[in-house]
C-alpha cells in the first residue's frame, strides 16, 4: 500500500525522487517518507512541433504550446492551457481537480480551434473543408492509474464548416 501510494505521488510529477526509509525518533520506530522537488518545475512549459504532408506537394507546419501548473484554483488542480500557431490554429484550456483524496475528479474545458479536413484520392485533393469549432464542457471521471483515467463528459459547442476545394454542391455545416 504504501509503494502504490508513493508511486502515484510520484506520478504528480512534482517531484524528482519519492521514497522511503523505516527511522527511529527519541526511540520510537517509524518511517520517512522524502520527496525531492524538481528543481525546474512546476509550472511547465512544454513545446512542440508538427510537419505533415498530405500529398507529394502539400506541406503543413504547426508550433504547439502547453502550459501545466498546479494548485492555482484549489490543493491538487492542475491548470493546462495549450495553444498551436501554424496550419490549423488552436487554443484551449481545462482545469482539472481531484475530488478530497480520492481517485474522483472533475474537469472543466474550452476550446477554439481553425482546421482543414482533406479528402484525397490517387494522390490528388479532390475536398478540401475549412472548419471552425469551438466549445465547453465537463467531465467526471475516475483515475485508474499513474498513467490512465475513465470519464463522461458532457460538451457543447459550435462547427462550421465549408467547402474550399472540389465541387460546390458538397454538403456545408453551420451549428
Amino acid at each position: 500500500a504504501l509503494e502504490s501510494t508513493l508511486e502515484t505521488l510520484a506520478g504528480l510529477d512534482r517531484y524528482e525522487t519519492v521514497g522511503w526509509q523505516l527511522a527511529e525518533r527519541e526511540g520510537r520506530p517509524g518511517l520517512l517518507v522524502e520527496a525531492r522537488p524538481k528543481a525546474h518545475a512546476p509550472p511547465f512549459l512544454m513545446l512542440g512541433l508538427n510537419l505533415q504532408n498530405t500529398t507529394s506537394d502539400d506541406f503543413t507546419f504547426q508550433l504547439a504550446a502547453r502550459y501545466l501548473t498546479f494548485d492555482l484554483a484549489w490543493p491538487g488542480s492542475e491548470l493546462r492551457v495549450e495553444g498551436v500557431v501554424g496550419a490549423q490554429p488552436a487554443a484551449g484550456a481545462e482545469l482539472y481537480q481531484p475530488l478530497a483524496r480520492t481517485p474522483l475528479f472533475f474537469a472543466g474545458k474550452a476550446t477554439v480551434n481553425r482546421g482543414t479536413l482533406t479528402f484525397v484520392s490517387d494522390d490528388v485533393v479532390v475536398a478540401r473543408y475549412s472548419e471552425d469549432r469551438a466549445g465547453v464542457g465537463l467531465d467526471v471521471g475516475v483515475n485508474l492509474g499513474r498513467d490512465s483515467d475513465l470519464r463522461l463528459g458532457v460538451s457543447m459547442g459550435s462547427l462550421s464548416a465549408h467547402v474550399d476545394t472540389g465541387d460546390p454542391g458538397l454538403p456545408e455545416i453551420d451549428g
